[in-house]
């Protein structure tokens, strides 16, 4: 939750989403929903980061 600004400002810009595989966000509730998108998409991330799958 303490990232939910940071995680905004970078998600915000379609300039950023263009390269991902989701939408821009348009609301700072999108960036601090532990259900969101944005949590789900930075814990699977994380997720592969930690099993050496991957990193973005």
């Amino acid at each position: 939750m303490q990232d939910a600004e940071a995680i905004f400002a970078v998600f915000c810009d379609p300039g950023v989403t263009q390269f991902h595989d989701f939408d821009t966000f348009t609301y700072i509730k999108e960036a601090m929903s532990t259900t969101g998108y944005a949590y789900i998409v930075i814990e699977r991330r994380a997720k592969r980061f930690e099993r050496g799958d991957g990193i973005r």
